[in-house]
């Protein structure tokens, strides 16, 4: 069976599951949610507040189907359950939010402004006037409006003025940087002649070339020097 389709759903405090004519009724504290199981070899059963998602055929099609349903499934729980949100971040020169009723109408960079007006079953809340925070049940609702207002004004690649979702921080392992990244020359600004190929604590390599010690005689000829020296020692 399907790891992620044969894993029980445990239903919270005021949450229900009913499944009648192939349609999946979740009713929860926040609302209520229905589906139809397109795929009449997918049941769900309810037992003592726990939901199980079986199938009846070993097709690969029906296998695949098993754990979309049941993903399907506990997205709506946990939607009638506590909600989903989704923030964006907005980035610019004068850009701003303004909550109006229930839209918001955005300065992003146009000639005019843009009123964004949220579907029903979804809430916009102005967090601060470069924050917006979509809020509903439905988190594939929630999901696609957020894109269509981040679509309004796609973040630029140089300094990222528009608008962006904002994403939780990883909590993996930090990458360690290039070697000819620019945070290595400047960790090299500072360093004295030292034996090349290691690391330091910082990440940065130790290479041979050294900046003059002077400021005031850092000319650009000087300066041209050092990056020349620098570049031969990293190809080496």
């Amino acid at each position: 069976m399907s790891r992620i389709g044969r894993a029980p759903i445990k239903l919270g405090a005021g949450v229900t599951v009913e499944f009648a004519n192939r349609v999946v009724t979740v009713k929860g504290p926040m609302g209520t949610l229905t589906r139809k199981i397109e795929n009449d070899k997918i049941n769900v059963s309810v037992d003592n507040g726990v939901v199980h998602v079986t199938r009846v055929s070993e097709e690969k099609s029906v296998k695949a189907a098993h754990g979309l349903y049941r993903a399907l499934i506990h997205n709506m729980v946990v939607g009638v359950e506590k909600g989903y949100s989704k923030n964006l971040v907005i980035n610019g020169v004068g850009y701003k939010a303004v909550q109006q009723g229930d839209k918001v109408v955005l300065t992003v960079g146009y000639s005019h402004t843009v009123d964004v007006v949220p579907p029903a079953g979804l809430k916009l809340e102005v967090v601060s006037p470069t924050e917006i925070s979509v809020k509903g049940i439905d988190k594939e609702l929630v999901g696609q409006f957020a894109a269509d207002i981040k679509a309004i004004r796609k973040p630029e690649p140089y300094h990222g003025y528009g608008i962006a979702i904002r994403m939780r921080p990883s909590s993996g392992k930090k990458a360690r940087p290039p070697v000819n990244s620019r945070r290595n020359e400047e960790c090299l600004r500072n360093r004295i002649k030292i034996p090349s190929g290691r690391r330091d604590t910082e990440g940065c390599v130790i290479a041979l070339a050294a900046p003059p010690q002077d400021r005031a005689l850092s000319s650009t000829v000087l300066w041209k020097t050092y990056m020349r020296r620098l570049s031969t020692t990293l190809r080496a």
